[in-house]
């Protein structure tokens, strides 16, 4: 995706008054195996990175189990506003729809749309997705319908809104055969582990991470209780994916939405990223007002990260689009993630949900989640801070032996002007600025302004 400088992006230490220095640090590029280090998620150079970006998406939630939204000129639009990091839906229904039985149409569609995303540039994380437990149940995804008893399904009656029918019985049954079950937690984690396999046989680095399952959900146990069974998949899970250089995502049973805490104490592997969910009940209601009470939420999922030895990505966030404060509520998400280097996926990329980003009236919202960030700093993170209002990313950190430079994804919100660069020099690749420092050891800041 590289392409040659544009006058408008290249800056260098002129800019601070010292001439150009001779040498940059080594380049190298954004590639795995990935690894987290210090609360933060690290490539093989040793680059902090930041997964900011989208989900892809409601409509890979129902067969043929494909996002819709990469279709026709669809793969264009979603460039047009990256490169992101993209949390893609998957399912072990879509891999395994049949017991033991892999679909290798599907497999190789998946890799084949992953794949084209890596060529865009953009971060892709598999996201192993179940809402209402699984395909056996009306309206529902997740789990194919061998995983539970067929008389399940037939003592179900859907009720609507749909997050109801987490309290059927019958969907509460399944869960709780689900988790207590180690051989069926093992031929889902071996699902996704066919789906991880696939795509790198046909790009080997277009994958980051994978997310083990979607808003676990206890069944008829107590959250605690729940958390023991979980864990217990997390590890099995790890043991099932050890080899594939991929980071671990892995999030607090579903509860936890409203405020429930984890009694998980343990991270499934080293390579390990904690990801719980964001959905304000002031803003669940379309009446975003509450800036200390989000603030306290991130503030309870940071402590959780930090006490699991992991970094944070927000695995799933958005405001209703009715809602007179959304934009504010990014802001205020973002500013507040934008503090200890936390990632985020907005839900999402679609025109199918009363938040998503191809909807209606959701251009202000799309700007405001899909804003200018550093997805990647070639060192220790100081300090990343963006203004809306001027339009303005500062990104300051310390050389520590990381080789490679701080990646600044700028596409979207127009034209970027270097304003200040203390060392080195700011180049474009693609929809990227690339700032790669001169010094090897020492402090560094570059300031980006967008215009329209």
């Amino acid at each position: 995706m590289s392409s040659a400088p544009h006058p408008s992006w290249i800056a260098c230490c002129v800019l601070a008054g010292s001439g150009c220095a001779p040498e940059l640090v080594e380049d190298a590029p954004l590639e795995g195996p990935y690894a987290t280090q210090g609360g933060f998620l690290v490539d093989a150079h040793g680059g902090r990175l930041l997964l900011r970006g989208t989900n892809l998406s409601q409509s890979a939630k129902s067969a043929p189990y494909h996002p819709i939204e990469l279709d026709g000129d669809g793969r264009a639009q979603l460039a047009a506003h990256g490169p992101l990091a993209i949390r893609y839906l998957t399912s072990w229904a879509a891999i395994e729809p049949e017991q033991g039985t892999f679909d290798q149409v599907y497999l190789d569609g998946l890799a084949e749309r992953v794949a084209s995303l890596a060529e865009d540039g953009h971060l892709v994380v598999l996201d192993l997705h179940q809402d209402l437990f699984g395909v056996g149940f009306a309206g529902a995804n997740g789990a194919p319908r061998f995983a539970c008893d067929e008389s399940a399904y037939a003592a179900f009656t859907p009720e609507s809104p749909w997050f109801r029918n987490y309290y059927d019985p019958a969907v509460q049954g399944c869960f709780d055969a689900l988790f207590a079950d180690e051989a069926r937690l093992r031929q889902m984690a071996r699902a996704l582990r066919a789906a991880v396999d696939a795509v790198q046989a046909v790009a080997p680095t277009a994958l980051v991470g994978v997310d083990l399952i979607n808003e676990p959900h206890p069944g008829s146990r107590a959250p605690a209780d729940f958390d023991v069974p979980l864990a217990r998949y997390y590890r099995i899970a790890a043991e099932e994916l050890d080899g594939t250089g991929l980071v671990l995502l892995f999030e607090p049973g579903v509860l936890h939405n409203l405020g429930e805490p984890t009694t998980i104490t343990e991270a499934p592997s080293p390579a390990s990223v904690w990801a719980p969910h964001l959905y304000p009940a002031d803003a669940e209601l379309g009446r975003y007002a509450d800036v200390s009470a989000l603030a306290g939420m991130l503030a309870a999922d940071a402590a959780e990260a930090v006490a699991l030895g992991a970094p944070l990505v927000i695995g799933e966030y958005g405001p209703k689009l009715d809602d007179p404060a959304a934009v504010s509520f990014v802001e205020d998400v973002l500013a507040i993630l934008d503090e200890g280097f936390a990632g985020a996926f907005s839900w999402d990329w679609s025109a199918a949900s009363d938040r998503g980003l191809l909807s209606d009236g959701a251009e202000a919202v799309r700007n405001a989640e899909l804003r200018p960030h550093a997805r990647r700093i070639a060192g220790e993170v100081v300090r990343q801070r963006f203004d809306p209002a001027s339009a303005t990313l500062e990104v300051e950190w310390r050389s520590d032996g990381a080789t490679g430079a701080t990646e600044i994804v700028a596409a979207g919100w127009g034209e970027p002007t270097v304003v200040e660069l203390s060392d080195g020099e700011a180049t474009r690749a693609g929809a990227l600025l690339r700032v790669r420092a001169t010094d090897a050891v020492g402090a560094h800041r570059v300031v980006v302004s967008f215009a329209d």
